[in-house]
């Protein structure tokens, strides 16, 4: 089909010309390759963000409920689980699934599409061969530009879990709205220097690290596992690296999470500089890392899928892959 695909002339091993097929969209990526924006990256961020924390939601409930209640859920992730569903029905799982589906989906449209734009235009600026300054530069201006659309959602969606179904509407605006009519439009953004403290390590590290861990596992795998063929050696490079980012993400984010939740549940006027000091007071340094199990597992889950989707996505829109080759 002329409209979809075309062909070119390329060289073969032996010196032959031969057709080679170009992918739909394939002109269009050339055309765009040295521009900063590309409405793809950000159709690609926001379907796999969208999708993976959708799935990831019966983790994020529970993880939410452990530490807004770490005083009853404190017997680990599975009896937690089995204690909500005993107390609330099966249903309690998806608590909540509305506004993380619509938040992250946004959010994820706006990370990703921003820290692409962003990172040609950081290592113009920067003029150096080094890609991990401006890829850093790039993460920390897409997270801070994200956290803007996730917070209201964000708040909205902890309001829901935390106080219960009988208590809010599982619907978007069950939380927001409410929040309006109460505290006023500026409440819906209550909070946003705390979810920068959360969203922003947690940009950097799924971001810088999934691109590099990628470059450098995929250069190791294709010489280890080199009687694989290289759709395989890339799949398991990617699915490797949006793994390990997972684990890194989560971790250093961790805090942030817990300071983020206890801020929200308890609507409290106090910096983030003060709850972390409460925590610690009353926890030690242990209580930052309050319900990591049952977040390691969502994040895990969630990052994994989503960068593995991603990439998936950008491929069906003539979009390069993160591991090529």
């Amino acid at each position: 089909n002329k409209r979809n695909a075309s062909f070119q002339t390329v060289p073969t091993t032996q010196g032959e010309p031969k057709l080679a097929w170009e992918p739909p969209f394939e002109k269009q990526t050339r055309k765009n390759e040295n521009k900063g924006v590309d409405v793809r990256y950000f159709i690609a961020g926001g379907s796999c963000a969208s999708f993976s924390h959708g799935i990831a939601t019966p983790f994020d409930v529970v993880k939410t409920r452990i530490q807004a209640e770490p005083e009853v859920y404190n017997s680990g992730l599975k009896d937690a689980t089995i204690s909500l569903i005993g107390k609330e029905g099966l249903g309690v799982l998806s608590t909540g699934l509305v506004p993380t589906l619509v938040g992250f989906g946004l959010e994820g449209a706006v990370k990703f599409g921003v820290y692409e734009s962003l990172k040609p235009l950081c290592i113009s600026l920067l003029q150096t061969d080094t890609k991990t300054v401006p890829y850093l530069l790039a993460s920390i201006g897409a997270g801070a530009i994200a956290s803007t659309i996730l917070c209201p959602m964000e708040r909205a969606r902890i309001k829901i879990v935390t106080e219960g179904k009988d208590k809010s509407s599982t619907g978007l605006f069950g939380g927001i709205g409410p929040l309006i009519e109460e505290e006023g439009l500026s409440s819906i953004f209550f909070g946003y220097s705390t979810m920068l403290l959360k969203q922003v390590p947690y940009t950097i590290t799924k971001q810088c690290s999934f691109d590099l861990f990628a470059t450098t596992i995929s250069i190791q795998a294709a010489s280890i596992l080199s009687t694989l063929p290289s759709e395989e050696v890339r799949f398991l490079s990617t699915v490797t690296a949006a793994f390990l980012a997972s684990i890194l993400a989560c971790t250093v984010s961790q805090p942030g999470d817990v300071i983020l939740t206890r801020k929200f549940k308890e609507n409290s006027s106090e910096s983030a500089v003060d709850l972390a000091k409460n925590i610690f007071q009353n926890q030690g340094l242990g209580g930052f890392y309050t319900g990591y199990g049952a977040r390691l597992a969502h994040v895990a889950s969630i990052v994994t899928s989503q960068l593995v989707l991603y990439d998936f996505i950008k491929q069906l829109l003539g979009l390069p892959a993160t591991v090529s080759g």
